[in-house]
């Protein structure tokens, strides 16, 4: 199978569109590949497939991470529909100030970067600094790290912040 995936002959296709619920994609199976007539479920199992279909943050990661292998894959523009797609269930499931959208506000930004986007991918680097910044502290490890790849990005010392405190002194980092 690896050896297949490595030399490009990827002829795989679904037989049901991604858009589609899982109960629609269960009948679909089920009636295509199995060639049932139809498929049915009580009440209690119909409830427990809808809830099964529900944006998780566990399916977020999911995304992450296959939008990490499309970068290193080179593949910029699934890439980011992937961290679009992971950012729009954390900011829905977490709230948009948790440090798990910053992650993933990051990993656009390194996309973003990648495709020479700057603008865009510093707009993200910001938002995710800002969050970082209020939930951890401006002098977290991590909020140094965000600090660290703008002031490299700008080769600035004072990075001016979309929030309540306009300014965050990144001269106290150790260069």
């Amino acid at each position: 199978v690896v050896d297949v995936i490595e030399r490009g002959q990827n002829n795989f296709s679904f037989v049901y569109p991604d858009e589609a619920t899982l109960w629609d994609k269960m009948k679909t199976i089920a009636t295509r590949v199995y060639g049932a007539a139809d498929i049915s479920a009580d009440t209690k199992v119909r409830a427990q497939i809808r809830k099964l279909q529900e944006d998780h943050v566990k399916v977020s990661e999911t995304l992450k991470n296959i939008g990490n292998v499309h970068r290193e894959k080179k593949e910029q523009s699934l890439a980011v529909e992937c961290y679009e797609e992971c950012l729009r269930i954390r900011r829905a499931e977490l709230g948009p100030d948790h440090e798990k959208v910053a992650d993933a506000l990051i990993a656009m930004g390194n996309v973003q970067s990648d495709m020479e986007r700057s603008d865009e991918a510093m707009r993200s680097y910001q938002e995710a600094l800002k969050i970082r910044t209020m939930v951890f502290g401006e002098h977290d490890e991590s909020v140094a790290t965000n600090a660290a790849e703008l002031r490299k990005r700008r080769n600035v010392s004072v990075i001016e912040l979309p929030f309540g405190a306009t300014k965050l002194d990144l001269t106290w980092m150790k260069r």
